[in-house]
Parts: structure tokens; sequence; C-alpha cells
């Protein structure tokens, strides 16, 4: 179901689970209440993430012949990874519902829940990254022209 990607220090994610919790481990009914209050609205944000995904990529798809091309693949961009953050954020509030409706395996599927929510976080770490070059880049150059009208 989760794929066992590797953490930062070289361990597969499922390892990572606590060594000392008891496998069949049970959250109480209080914390089932968070869980399951939680899973319904990441699978709720998950569901309109994905579904704007597609109406952007949809959209942008269909202004094609009129739209720039730098515009058409950012927003095919921007629609994919909507999508991709949708399904994933679906498949951590899967784990958290199960928590809640199944019995003995609440740390395992908790920890699948983490797997794909650091997924999610990843991406959206690696796209805030690739959008401050160009607010660098911009920056940069307000400066240089600022620079060049002291000294003209």
């Amino acid at each position: 179901m989760h794929e066992n990607s590797s953490s930062s220090d070289g361990r597969s994610d499922a390892s990572i689970a606590p060594k000392n919790v008891p496998a069949t481990y049970e959250f109480t009914q209080f914390d089932n209440a968070i869980f399951a209050e939680l899973s319904s609205s990441m699978y709720f944000v998950g569901s309109a993430l994905a579904v704007g995904g597609i109406f952007v990529a949809l959209t942008n798809l269909a202004q094609l012949p009129g739209n720039k091309p730098l515009v058409t693949v950012l927003e095919l961009f921007m629609g994919i990874c909507m999508f991709i953050i949708g399904i994933w954020t679906r498949g951590a509030a899967r784990s958290m519902k199960q928590i809640v409706t199944t019995q003995g395996n609440d740390i395992e599927l908790l920890i699948h829940a983490m797997i794909d929510l650091k997924k999610v976080y990843r991406l959206q770490k690696v796209i805030m990254l690739f959008a401050l070059i160009p607010i660098c880049l911009s920056l940069i150059f307000i400066i240089i022209n600022l620079v060049n009208r002291l000294f003209e």
C-alpha cells in the first residue's frame, strides 16, 4: 500500500515506528475521535485538491491555443501538483480513518499516514524552493536597478 522510502538517516520509513510500543497498541476513544475528525477534514481537502488540480489542468489545456507557452507549462505543473498532493492527502486520511475503524494496527497505520504526509510536504517544499528562484532574481534585478539609478 505504501512504499518504503528512506528517511534522512538511511532507514526505511517502515522502520521508524517506535520500538517500545506494542504492535497491538490501540489509541483511546478520545484519540480516535481526534483521528476521525482529522481524517474527515483531510479527505475533504485532499478530494478538493485532486478535483481542483484536474480542473486547472483541463481548463489550461482547453485554452492552449491562446496561452503563452510558459503560462501553459506553469499552469499544467500547478494542476498536476495539486492533483498529486490531493491524492497523497487522501491516502493519509484513509490511514487515519483506519486507525479508528480497525484494531491491532494503530501504530503502523499512523506511520503510513505520516509517510504520505511527508511526501506532501516534501513536494510542497520543492515547489516553494523553486518559487524562490524567480523571487530572488527579481529582488536582485530591483537592487541592481536602484544602485544604477543612484550612480547615474
